[in-house]
């Protein structure tokens, strides 16, 4: 099989040329010289061919390519996105202000599960009817190089004028085993409960004048503040800490220092 420019030069040659050994051959040393130089002259051209376009392009060579179209590689930003970056900046500029223009550069940026959604659909209001919420998708183990900044930037680049954009990111969690769905998680709830319609001298409020220090009892319902937090653990406990006998404006004791403005508390584990 010949692979050099040389040999098949010498292959070309009637036989009367070839008598002589190739040691010897003058017109084999001639080929082997020149068939060199245009062996590195083919390697050059095509790579020049290869450096031309921005799917072969070298990562050094992709810079050069940015600066025809006014982009450049964001930090932290892997080469391969920015190459799709520049591919697709051609179709992002013509399909700008349009909502496939701007699905088009956030998909640019490595994003493949991505969609628009007006805010009045998420909302389910009319107030936000000039807005829309970007969603993208994508596994929770999946490495995150691209900054909110950035895909901020591209999108407002391309976006409708008269749209305000707004971001929602969802994770996904696959090939979850069973045992590990139901494993028990424990929930800690923090309830504040006022059985009475009355001001308690618990530094909410200043004495100003502005509000008075009755005591109405009425029938109503309490109030009841739950925060919930979820965390994983293996053993649980649940403690109760109860504040007694608030100190209220009813007329059975005078403000004369003989007792404390506070309550009692109580903490004891169940």
């Amino acid at each position: 099989m010949l692979e050099t420019f040389g040999e098949y030069m010498y292959y070309l040659l009637s036989t009367p040329f070839k008598q002589v050994r190739k040691v010897g051959n003058q017109w084999y040393i001639y080929f082997k010289i020149t068939g060199r130089l245009f062996d590195e002259n083919k390697t050059m051209l095509r790579r020049v061919r290869e450096e031309g376009m921005v799917k072969t392009a070298s990562p050094r060579m992709l810079p050069e390519h940015g600066l025809d179209r006014k982009l450049t590689r964001y930090e932290g930003e892997t080469w391969e996105n920015f190459r799709v970056r520049l591919m697709m900046y051609a179709d992002t500029c013509r399909l700008g202000g349009t909502e496939v223009g701007t699905l088009q550069a956030v998909r640019s940026l490595g994003f493949t599960d991505v969609e628009m959604v007006p805010a009045y659909e998420l909302e389910g209001s009319r107030e936000h009817w000039a807005e829309f919420y970007v969603i993208l998708s994508r596994d929770i183990d999946d490495s995150f190089d691209i900054g909110h900044d950035i895909i901020r930037r591209e999108v407002r680049r391309v976006k409708k004028v008269s749209g305000l954009d707004r971001y929602r990111f969802l994770y996904r969690i696959q090939d979850a085993r069973l045992e590990e769905c139901i494993r028990p998680h424990n929930i800690l709830i923090r309830a504040e409960v006022r059985w009475y319609n009355n001001n308690i001298l618990n530094g909410e409020h200043n004495n100003d004048g502005s509000i008075h220090h009755d005591n109405v009892i009425g029938n109503h319902l309490p109030y009841l503040h739950i925060r919930s937090r979820m965390e994983e653990n293996e053993e649980g406990r649940l403690t109760c800490t109860t504040w007694h006998h608030w100190r209220i404006h009813d007329g059975s004791t005078y403000n004369d220092g003989a007792k404390h403005m506070d309550a009692q508390v109580i903490e004891e584990e169940i």
